[in-house]
């Protein structure tokens, strides 16, 4: 996509060949399950994630569901204020950073991956590596919940794998 849409490349876009992303396998680990449905989102807590739209939306989450905010970043405490200030302690919780070690314990344990990002730019998070990588960890019905970004729907097999939700809008297609 990169290639095909830069203004830059079009005169030499016949000379340019695409690589694949390379992906570490992500180990198939034990999943510790709590009893409830986790929705799971990992990144850097910084303003265009949209985390405070996933905080939002876990008020009219079931109360069987919680959610799990893998991360570190700017955002933290005011992050951490707001699931306060809504009465979500229990609901919603902010794991900190992962080392990249657990990061697979995280991916196996979820039911749902939210990528809530709401930077719609063609080239934001373009090859939303995250959702390849989660890709990898077999689940059998695994389902993801992602804001519309640019050229996303090419990763994610609607409705079978996943839903798009419209940025900074709390329902679902």
């Amino acid at each position: 996509v990169y290639v095909r849409e830069s203004p830059y490349l079009k005169e030499v876009q016949d000379k340019v060949t695409c690589l694949p992303i390379g992906i570490d396998p992500v180990p198939q680990l034990p999943a510790e399950k709590h009893g409830s449905i986790t929705v799971f989102s990992l990144g850097r807590l910084v303003g265009y994630k949209g985390y405070e739209y996933l905080v939002e939306a876990a008020k009219y989450l079931p109360d069987n569901y919680r959610v799990v905010i893998g991360g570190s970043g700017p955002l933290q405490a005011e992050l951490q204020d707001r699931i306060v200030s809504e009465g979500l302690e229990g609901k919603v919780e902010l794991a900190g950073r992962i080392p990249d070690e657990s990061i697979p314990l995280y991916f196996n344990a979820c039911d749902v991956f939210c990528m809530s990002s709401i930077f719609t730019c063609k080239y934001s998070q373009i090859s939303a590596v995250i959702i390849i990588k989660i890709n990898i960890v077999i689940h059998p019905l695994w389902y993801h919940i992602v804001m519309l970004i640019y050229r996303i729907t090419e990763i994610i097999r609607l409705p079978l794998t996943g839903s798009i939700v419209f940025p900074r809008l709390l329902s679902c297609n």
